[in-house]
């Protein structure tokens, strides 16, 4: 499959124009490991795309960053557990050490793990001493310095794994008491199972099931196993098929459940067992067709080569084809071409057309993706600390106007609210219930905001045909974070509006709309600012 997938781009076709059809989900999965970890391989070629989004998305548990940390978590409950130990390995020797595939099979099967290297003989002395520290610390911090302790978010093409894979633990520890052992277990039901969502646009193969691919049509169509049985398997505990009897005694009941299988063929119910087979068989057969037709200049399937015998029963797809294949051509020669001349049984292929090189008309993109490329990690000592604004704001029963930073802040939030301006008088009247302010500063506040809709400029910054980011933070690769009042966007162009509450004007506070402005120009915005002094009644143009 992996030649396969080279051997199409060579030819010219994008990764997303590349379909991989699976009758189900164990297929999908089986393959997307696969692809994952050939593309780290060396057999990978350079320049060619291996990625492949699932229906529902990328998986995170099949990524290689994901397999090791789940295995040190592991390796923390049970120190014992061999086979973790060897993905623990496998995984550290691949994306930390950068070792070959072959290499890192052979770090897998390290014999003893002395008392000075608990986890890993492949570990420093300094990493496997960290570990026995981060086991006792709360779940998110545990993987948090898991991934700053071995630098996962630089191993090539994990970043937007690790950082998935650790919004799925931040969820999970969210309102609950999050222990490491119910997490391991929840994951095993549940986590295992989720996906990244993708943009449209990615440029990556497709995988899905040929349920999903209804009405859906790609350039190249792949069927890696395009093999399934046209009636249901033996043993199955669904394979249950319900009766009416219609013969004495059992018709004294209005319906029997019957296991469905051959056996039926000689009994009361053979006339039920018949109509089944057939319908299921029309079900397999109308599967196949959709499969068949998605595909707009190619279709590559493959199926064992299994003999056909003239008694043998067409029991799978795969038989079936090969019998249409080895079938004779009906009617005069001369209008007839038999499907045996484009098999060559010598190899067990069968040709029909010739492979072809495709050629694009490139058209600018509407959407501009971002590869996401580190996970940058810091302590969570540094995380969160309590910034003093004022001991004014706490001192229980002081009036709103006492304090011109009290003001400031309690109209910053009520602004912030207010998305449009009908938005006002239930952010009013849920401030006064909730004890923010009372009734009688409702009413300054309100005589206030009057003044502030008064000024021209705030029609067009509370228009209805605007998108509005009200407090909305700017993060930096620094880590620095700049959060405007309110970004008013309409298509290319956004304006930046900063509120000001103070009784004078200071020339920093221009200076901090310019940056704002910067900042949003960078994200390809024409950008506009303005400065509104809200107590003063005065818009100024920040230029």
């Amino acid at each position: 499959l992996p030649r396969l997938l080279e051997d199409l781009q060579e030819r010219g076709y994008r990764p997303a124009d590349i379909c991989i059809l699976v009758r189900d989900k164990k297929d999908a999965h089986g393959i997307i490991g696969h692809l994952l970890t050939y593309k780290t391989s060396g057999n990978a070629k350079p320049g060619t795309c291996y990625d492949i989004l699932g229906n529902e998305g990328l998986l995170i548990g099949g990524a290689p960053s994901v397999r090791f940390v789940l295995g040190l978590l592991q390796l923390f409950l049970n120190p014992e557990d061999t086979i973790q130990r060897t993905i623990v390995n496998y995984e550290y020797a691949r994306g930390r050490l950068g070792k070959p595939e072959n290499e890192a099979l052979n770090f897998c099967f390290l014999d003893s793990v002395p008392e000075s290297s608990p986890y890993s003989m492949l570990f420093t002395k300094y990493e496997n001493e960290k570990l026995n520290h981060l086991q006792h610390g709360s779940l998110y911090n545990t993987v948090e310095q898991i991934i700053a302790l071995f630098d996962i978010g630089s191993w090539p093409n994990e970043a937007v794994f690790i950082q998935a894979f650790q919004d799925l633990v931040f969820r999970y520890s969210t309102g609950k008491t999050a222990d490491l052992n119910s997490f391991l277990a929840w994951w095993k039901l549940t986590g295992a199972k989720q996906f990244i969502a993708t943009p449209d646009n990615q440029n990556a193969m497709r995988i899905m099931t040929i349920h999903k691919s209804k009405g859906l049509d790609f350039r190249v169509v792949v069927m890696p196993f395009c093999e399934w049985e046209l009636d249901m398997k033996k043993g199955n505990l669904k394979n249950f098929l319900w009766c009416e009897p219609r013969k004495e005694p059992f018709n004294e009941l209005p319906l029997l459940p019957v296991q469905y299988d051959s056996s039926l063929e000689r009994s009361i119910f053979a006339e039920d067992y018949f109509d089944e087979k057939m319908h299921r068989y029309i079900d397999n057969l109308n599967l196949g067709y959709v499969a068949f037709t998605r595909a707009k200049n190619e279709l590559i399937c493959m199926m064992p080569d299994k003999h056909v015998e003239e008694d043998t029963k067409m029991n799978s797809f795969s038989m079936l084809l090969k019998s249409c294949i080895n079938a004779p051509a009906s009617g005069s020669d001369a209008e007839t071409i038999s499907l045996r001349d484009f098999y060559r049984a010598e190899n067990g292929i069968f040709e029909l057309g010739e492979p072809g090189h495709c050629i694009y008309q490139d058209k600018p993109e509407d959407e501009i993706s971002v590869k996401v490329t580190g996970y940058p990690c810091v302590s969570s000592s540094e995380r969160l600390r309590v910034r003093h604004k004022s001991l004014e704001y706490l001192i229980e029963g002081q009036q709103l106007t006492d304090s011109r930073l009290n003001y400031g802040i309690i109209m910053h939030d009520i602004l912030r609210q207010i998305i449009r301006k009908s938005d006002q008088p239930k952010v009013l009247q849920e401030m006064i219930r909730t004890g923010r302010i009372n009734e009688s500063e409702g009413c300054l506040v309100e005589a206030e905001l009057q003044s502030f809709w008064d000024l021209p400029e705030t029609a067009a910054w509370f228009a209805a045909d605007a998108r509005v980011l009200a407090e909305t933070s700017i993060l930096m690769p620094s880590g620095a974070v700049y959060r405007p009042d309110r970004v008013v966007i309409r298509g290319n162009e956004a304006t930046v509006v900063d509120y000001k509450f103070g009784e004078i004007e200071k020339s920093m506070h221009s200076l901090q709309v310019r940056q704002y402005m910067d900042l949003i120009g960078q994200m390809g915005y024409q950008v506009q600012g303005y400065l509104c002094y809200v107590s003063l009644k005065k818009v100024e143009e920040v230029r």
